[in-house]
Formats: structure tokens, sequence, C-alpha cells
């Protein structure tokens, strides 16, 4: 017997993947970006931006077959083959509505909880020479909780 799925936020949403990405950008600009982009690289959707000095380079997964939201029906019964292609299509519109209700809420948590937009986006800060902080560190955090011991967060500076 199948089991309802849960329901995602905006899971029904009828807006385009082209207006989430057009109101990030509205919203990031608004609070001080600069030099925004958005795309899609290598199966996932992409957004760099400058603020506050730093560049930042936020990764979304984008919808595969794979995910729940697009195999299964409401229902959690197997969705017909035939309607893959919109429910893939429907999953990224609700992924990309996903990630605007992210980047405002990290700009609010900025301007009213005191929480440094800063520290809220430092895993994605754009590192020279490629990669993010995130990409760098959270495979070392991953070593360190299973030596327990301390190692490098960071690689140390090239001579």
């Amino acid at each position: 017997m199948a089991t309802t799925r849960p329901r995602q936020y905006a899971e029904d949403t009828e807006v385009t993947v082209q207006r989430s990405q057009a109101e990030i950008a509205e919203a990031l600009q608004r609070y001080g970006a600069a030099d925004f982009i958005t795309g899609t690289v290598d199966g996932a959707g992409l957004i760099c931006f400058k603020l506050r000095g730093r560049a930042y380079q936020i990764r979304l997964p984008l919808p595969t077959i794979a995910d729940d939201l697009v195999r299964l029906t409401s229902a959690g019964k197997l969705r017909p083959a035939a309607e893959i292609p919109r429910a893939i299509e429907q999953a990224n519109r609700c992924r990309w509505r996903v990630f605007l209700l992210h980047v405002k809420a990290l700009i609010e948590s900025d301007r009213c909880l005191a929480i440094p937009l800063e520290e809220a986006l430092l895993a994605y800060v754009a590192l020279p020479g490629g990669g993010t902080v995130g990409q760098e560190v959270l495979p070392r955090i991953e070593a360190a909780y299973a030596s327990g011991r301390r190692v490098p967060l960071l690689p140390a500076p090239e001579e």
C-alpha cells in the first residue's frame, strides 16, 4: 500500500523558473548585491553575485527522476512515464521558489535578527581558484568527526 507523500512548499506553483530567478535577482540587488548572474551548470542551478566585497556562488541541485516529487504522485504511487517530463518541470519550478524563500530569509535574518549575512552565506563564499568555502570545508568537517580529531578546515596558503 502506497503512503501519501508529504507535500512540499510551492509544489503546485505556476510561477516560472525565470520569474523566480528574476525575483531572486531583485531581492539580492535591493540588498546591495552586484554582478548577479544565474544559469544552469552540470545539472544544477547556479547563482553568482558580489555583496559587501565578497563573491558568492550558490548551487541549487535540479530535480531528477530519482526525486520523490518527480517519481511519485501526491498519493505516493509511481508516476506514469508519460508524466515524468512535466513532473520534472514542476519540481524545477518548486525548487526555485524554495530557493527564493531561502534567499529572502537570509536577507531578513541579517536585517531583523542580527545574524550577519556574511556568516549565513559563509559556505557560499567563492574562493580564488574556484570552488566555495562549503566545498572545501564540509569534507574536512566529516573527516574531523570520523577521526575524532581537529583537522585544518582550509588548505594552507600556497607560497
